[in-house]
Formats: structure tokens, C-alpha cells, sequence
């Protein structure tokens, strides 16, 4: 039996996102160490036991996170067996491990045309194509394990994953509580079903499944995490943050639970426990961003951190330190946005919103032509952005060009400018913004 670790793509804890779901379970169910199931695919035995050693070799490399060392293990086995499905399996799984989902695809895939009931195959590549956000694969791929093994909650379980992440919540409650009715005491079926019912604003509903998940499991940092965005949902910040410390305590290198607590802390206005609380989100995602195929999930924390850590530091008037926070999230960002977009995850702040403050944090130093650029950079991504141009009508004028700040204002004024950019009722007529701008 291969070992389980090699078929979980990252621990529980590192794997849960705001607001997102508890890590497929993946599975294995091949005893690829015995050289007589091996044997199966070769008749004449050639090769056999030494393929054998090799397919260990690469089980040891992969549970030690030397994936590439793991894969090269495995083509060797492929190299000595060539129609032994489950060395195309292992070899899939270090793959998905790495993040390579197309490669993982296609190792399921060989697996499967050699072994056409592989049901773990099955849960794993459909695990990999949610992965990549291609949900009705996904979706495909389950059920089709489901079909061949009925009565397996982790079937329904990694379909109901990916019913939630296509936003299909009634099909997604659906298979957790199948789950929970094969398993009454499946901790991460509750904490899932939970997340589903706070996705769909259902948050009593939510906050039920997160009790019970804590009550069979206290110790279970996931369910306080979730319960505490239910509450935080419904506008319970104080026990929100009880759940997120309590997160903490539990799972003390969980980034996520710093970063929700530093909006808390942020929100109040205690600003110096906030910005320790975003440091340590961004600490754990310099020490988390190699995880493999969650590592971009740790990464938007990190960029929500530099985010909301630079408003802060803007706020005291700490320039530089703004500009280095705002500029590392705009970095961050090409990380991990295709994924989001493929999943319709709506990000805040958006990229255009970090731009803008980083335009801000140069108008303040004084750096006009960097402001400038970030306003411009902000207007490609979002043109009806009437911030961007009243903000950049004002660096015009620093600039000594006033024919570009009147143009740069007409265009707010036709988008509209609202109470959010700080800006005085008399602003949001034209004629007399363009007075307050000292044009007149």
C-alpha cells in the first residue's frame, strides 16, 4: 500500500482559505511496494522487483517533498513497467504536489486507459482539474468514482468541493451531507458544509455545522477559523476575534487567522497590534510559499497583509515603509490572480486600489512622474476609475500642466465621484472642483 502521504497535496490546515474549503482528499489505493501486484502488469517479470525498489525510492523522496527527485524514481519504474498504472499514478501525485496539474492530468489519465476502474485515479485527477478550475471535469471525474465505489464518503466528499467551488452550493450541501450521513462524525464535512452555508449567506446555518465540527473535534483550528468569519458576517466581531485567537492558539503557523485578525485590529484602530498581526501573515508566506499546489492560496493572504499593512503605515506617515508594502503586493499579485479569475473569487483590495495607493504614497513624497504612472497603471485596469483621474488632475498641476488636469478632472466629474475619495460635496460639481484645484 502506498504510503498516504504522498496523495495529500498539502497538511489540512495549510489548505483552507478565507472563505474556500478544507483540501480534497486524495487517495491511493495500490499496494505498489509488493513486487507480486506489480508483476500483474508485467507476465514476464523482467524488471519487476527492482521496479519495486524504485517506486519506494520515489514514495520516500515525495514524502520528504523532494518531488522532482521522486519523479525521476518513477520514470524509472515506467522505464522497467511500462503498463503498470500505478507508477503513472505516484508519478502523477508528485506532480500535483508541485503544482503541475497539466503533467498530473496526464499521468491520471495514462493510469486510467491502463486500469479503467482506478477509482483513485479518478478522485485525483478530478482533484487536479479543480485545481486548475475546470469544475465540470471535476465534477465528471467524481462521479464517475462515485459510480464505481457508492458507498466511499470521500467521493462525495471531493465532488462536493468542486460543486462549491463552481458555485453550485445546493449540489455542494447536497454531497457533505451525504458525507455526513456515511460518516456522522466527519469533522471536515461539517467545517465544509459550514463554509458553503457562509458563502451563501446562510451564516446560523453555518454557525450550527461549525459548533458541531468543535464539538466533536475542539481542537479543530479550521471550524474556529470559518466560525469566525460567520460571525465576523454577521457583524459579531467580538467573537469573531475569539475564534480567530483561538485559531491562533491552535494552529500557531496558520497565516490566515493572522491576516482576518489584523483587519479586526486594523478596523479599530489599534494599528500597532495590526501590523504585527500582518507581519506574521507575511512572515509565514515566505516560509509557506514553496507548499506546492496551495502555495498561492498562502500568497493572497500575504498580499492582502502588504495591503492593508501599507494603508496603515500611510496613515501614520510612514511613507516608505507604504510604498515598499504596496509595491510587494503588486508583485505578489500576478502570483496567484489567474487562479482567482478562474474561480470568480472577487479580491479586495483590488490591484487597481493598490496602485492608486501607491500613487498617493508618491504624491505625498513628492515623486509626481511615479504617481503618475501608478494613476495610469490603475485607469488601464479599471477606466471608469474617477479616483485615479482626480487624484492624477492634482499631480498635473504639480506638474505644471494644466491643459491634462482639466481633462483628467472632466472625466471624474462624468464618471462621478463618490463620498469615498474624501473629497468635498462642492467636488462633485465640475466648475467648482476646478476651482478648489486653484485653476481659478
Amino acid at each position: 500500500m502506498l504510503q498516504s502521504n504522498l496523495n495529500h497535496l498539502a497538511s489540512n490546515a495549510a489548505s483552507i482559505p478565507l472563505n474556500s474549503y478544507i483540501s480534497p482528499r486524495n487517495r491511493n489505493d495500490v499496494a505498489v511496494n509488493d513486487p507480486k501486484y506489480i508483476s500483474m502488469f508485467n507476465k514476464d517479470n523482467i524488471g519487476v522487483n527492482e521496479a519495486s525498489i524504485y517506486n519506494y525510492r520515489g514514495i520516500d523522496c515525495c514524502e520528504k517533498g523532494k518531488f522532482d527527485e521522486g519523479i525521476e524514481h518513477f520514470n524509472t519504474v515506467i522505464a522497467l513497467v511500462p503498463k503498470f498504472a500505478g507508477a503513472y499514478y505516484n508519478r502523477g501525485t508528485a506532480y500535483a504536489q508541485k503544482g503541475d496539474f497539466d503533467n498530473a492530468i496526464t499521468d491520471y489519465t495514462k493510469a486510467i486507459d491502463l486500469k479503467s476502474d482506478y477509482v483513485a485515479a479518478y478522485i485525483n485527477r478530478g482533484n487536479a482539474y479543480d485545481k486548475k478550475g475546470d469544475f465540470d471535469k471535476a465534477i465528471e471525474d467524481h462521479t464517475k468514482a462515485i459510480h464505481l465505489n457508492p458507498d466511499d464518503a470521500n467521493v462525495y466528499y471531493n465532488r462536493g468541493i468542486a460543486y462549491a467551488d463552481k458555485g453550485d452550493f445546493d449540489a455542494a450541501i447536497g454531497d457533505f451531507t451525504k458525507v455526513i450521513h456515511l460518516n456522522p462524525n466527519d469533522t471536515y464535512a461539517y467545517c465544509n458544509r459550514g463554509t458553503v452555508y457562509s458563502r451563501n449567506d446562510e451564516f446560523d446555518l453555518a454557525l450550527e455545522d461549525f459548533n458541531t465540527a468543535i464539538g466533536l473535534d475542539p481542537k479543530f483550528a479550521a471550524a474556529y477559523f470559518q466560525r469566525g468569519i460567520a460571525h465576523d458576517s454577521k457583524g459579531e466581531s467580538e467573537k469573531a476575534l475569539e475564534d480567530y485567537n483561538t485559531a491562533i492558539k491552535l494552529e500557531p503557523n496558520f497565516a490566515p487567522s493572522y491576516n482576518l485578525r489584523g483587519l479586526y485590529y486594523s478596523a479599530k484602530g489599534e494599528y500597532k497590534q495590526a501590523i504585527k498581526d500582518f507581519s506574521r501573515t507575511i512572515e509565514l508566506k515566505e516560509d509557506l510559499s514553496g507548499i506546492g499546489a496551495l502555495g498561492f492560496e498562502i500568497v493572497v493572504f500575504a498580499y492582502m497583509a502588504y495591503c492593508v499593512r501599507g494603508m496603515i503605515y500611510h496613515s501614520k506617515g510612514e511613507i516608505d515603509l507604504a510604498i515598499t508594502d504596496f509595491t510587494k503586493a503588486i508583485e505578489l499579485y500576478p502570483k496567484f490572480a489567474e487562479v482567482y479569475v478562474r474561480r470568480g473569487i472577487e479580491l479586495n483590495p483590488k490591484l487597481e486600489e493598490v496602485y492608486v495607493s501607491r500613487g498617493m504614497a508618491y504624491t505625498k513624497k513628492g515623486e509626481f512622474e511615479r504617481a503618475i504612472v501608478d494613476y495610469a497603471e490603475a485607469i488601464a485596469l479599471k477606466p471608469d476609475d474617477a479616483d485615479a483621474y482626480y487624484r492624477r488632475s492634482k499631480v498635473w498641476l504639480h506638474l505644471g500642466q494644466p491643459e491634462k488636469a482639466k481633462a483628467d478632472m472632466q472625466t471624474a466629474s462624468k464618471i462621478g465621484i463618490n463620498s469615498s475619495t474624501a473629497l468635498d460635496e462642492t467636488l462633485q460639481n465640475y466648475d467648482r472642483a476646478w476651482k478648489a484645484l486653484g485653476n481659478l
